[in-house]
């Protein structure tokens, strides 16, 4: 039993991974959080520039954003075996970045169900975003994505649920929600409009969106109750007098008025 401990302590299998959003265009077969090491396997990875490489610049985030580097890789067939600076063995989810373009976010696994915390975006005129959060939100904005990237349509249904992921880690304000909403929105509706292939923001915009309050819409227009919006009356805008009273009608003099106003102007001779 000792001995059993001992092994299970040593190496921590993640059973069935898989990321909360892939940005990899590839699968993550095996994860195995060991003592020395954790064992990443991927499979049918993209390739960037016709070459399948990892840089060393690659890395694990943890629960808390410590990063765990890069120690080895190596290829085998379609697969990729990559050995990364050992995660904490309670580790349950994580982010695998190989570059900007190629991340996995939130991997975990799929046998235990993932929550967080829902944290309601709410806009604050007034709120402050440090340099190092409005990073983050640029990061997180996924602006190297193209209005006509297949990745797209697959983030748009994960969006709030990577929100929430990215708030938890990170704890962001509501605010700070808010802005990342603000960005994922322009996602939501690129994914609508597979016609149109220009880039979702650029980097430069991107960062000075997150930083200028001005540039963000204003809070969001106080709408009316259900009950009101079922049982109350519209308002209608007042119609001039032309198209809200009808013309009346002249009805024409009878015989009997006729023969009275005739008599009337003889005797006013």
């Amino acid at each position: 039993m000792k001995l059993l401990t001992i092994m299970l302590l040593q190496l921590v299998t993640m059973f069935q991974p898989k990321p909360i959003a892939d940005l990899g265009c590839g699968e993550v077969v095996a994860v195995e959080i060991g003592q020395n090491a954790t064992h990443v396997r991927l499979r049918n990875v993209v390739s960037v520039a016709g070459q399948t490489s990892v840089p060393a610049t690659a890395y694990l985030s943890d629960e808390s954003d410590r990063h765990h580097a890069l120690i080895k890789w190596v290829r085998e067939g379609q697969d990729l075996l990559l050995d990364f600076e050992p995660l904490p063995p309670t580790t349950r989810v994580f982010d695998l970045v190989l570059d900007h373009r190629r991340r996995w976010l939130g991997v975990h696994s799929s046998v235990r169900l993932m929550s967080f915390p829902d944290v309601r975006p709410k806009y604050d005129e007034e709120a402050k975003i440090a340099d190092s959060i409005d990073s983050l939100l640029c990061n997180f904005s996924f602006s190297e994505l193209s209005k006509s990237d297949t990745i797209v349509a697959q983030l748009r249904t994960k969006l709030p649920l990577l929100r929430n992921y990215v708030a938890w880690k990170w704890k962001l304000s509501p605010h700070e929600v808010f802005v990342l909403a603000r960005y994922h929105q322009k996602l939501e509706t690129a994914a609508t409009d597979e016609m149109v292939s220009t880039p979702v923001l650029n980097a430069s915009a991107t960062k000075e969106a997150g930083r200028s309050f001005t540039s963000l819409p204003s809070p969001p227009k106080v709408r009316r109750g259900l009950l009101s919006r079922m049982f109350g009356k519209p308002k209608r805008e007042a119609l001039p007098p032309s198209t809200a009273v009808k013309p009346r009608k002249i009805k024409p003099l009878s015989r009997f008025e006729q023969k009275m106003l005739q008599e009337e102007r003889v005797r006013g001779r």
